[in-house]
């Protein structure tokens, strides 16, 4: 989430407003168990990530486009 300059609320907000522990687990590494929501929310982020790469090849592309 760095390269679109996310901020920890806002990453918790696309990831189905987890509480700030449980956030912080998974930021460590330690996931035991998603809900269906959560679930079906990363592969939508994943994939908006990838179309943005496909779009703009480069970092300076996308700005232009702000």
């Amino acid at each position: 989430m760095k390269p679109w300059r996310v901020r920890e609320e806002e990453h918790r907000i696309l990831l189905g407003k987890p509480d700030e522990f449980t956030f912080k687990r998974w930021k460590r590494g330690n996931v035991t168990a998603l809900e269906c929501d959560v679930l079906v929310r990363i592969p939508y982020v994943i994939g908006i990530y990838r179309n943005l790469g496909i779009l703009f090849s480069e970092r300076a592309q996308a700005k232009m486009v702000q």
